[in-house]
């Protein structure tokens, strides 16, 4: 009973809240990006594929409310899903042979890769305790390429990177945010 409640309710609560804490880690570095307009080593595909993932679970979502059984909701949702998480997941490695070609991990950010390990195996652990494949297969793929991003940034440090201007402190960046009290474009 307690291995059921901790499988079935507790890990996939904190799996929620380590999603969250995951989705949100690069969203100081994306605005900074952004406000710089200087890409530097950052991994500009991670941006697109968070905004792909939005588009491609909202469509899951129209698709599962339309006239079908439930198992074909329930094999258009995991399906929809899985690719969402692979994609997801694998974003980053975009990067991998640019880290072991430098020897620098400056493309690999730590924090969301440490966090792709903890969501994933959260994930994995409510899959298996389901028996549910469309959750536990693309979170272990997902905790397994996490895991290459944590050894690489821990194989090949980042070095400092060499920048032209200095990037905006938080003063700078807000008013490069907002125009009068309103984001700007």
């Amino acid at each position: 009973m307690a291995d059921s409640v901790l499988m079935k309710h507790v890990a996939p609560g904190l799996g929620c809240i380590v999603a969250w804490a995951l989705f949100s880690s690069p969203f100081k570095a994306v605005l900074q990006v952004r406000a710089s307009k200087a890409l530097g080593t950052r991994n500009v595909m991670l941006q697109g594929v968070m905004f792909f993932a939005s588009i491609m679970t909202a469509a899951g979502i129209v698709v599962s409310f339309g006239r079908y059984d439930h198992a074909g909701t329930v094999f258009i949702w995991g399906c929809t899903t899985v690719f969402i998480l692979l994609v997801f997941y694998s974003a980053p490695l975009s990067a991998l042979a640019e880290v072991l070609r430098s020897r620098c991990s400056a493309s690999l950010y730590l924090p969301f890769a440490a966090m792709n390990v903890v969501n994933g195996l959260l994930w994995t652990t409510y899959g298996l305790a389901l028996g549910d494949s469309f959750i536990y297969g693309p979170n272990m793929v997902g905790a397994v390429f996490g895991s290459l991003q944590v050894v690489l940034c821990m194989v090949y440090p980042s070095k400092p990177i060499e920048r032209k201007t200095p990037p905006p402190d938080d003063a700078e960046m807000g008013s490069m945010l907002y125009d009068n009290g309103r984001p700007s474009d």
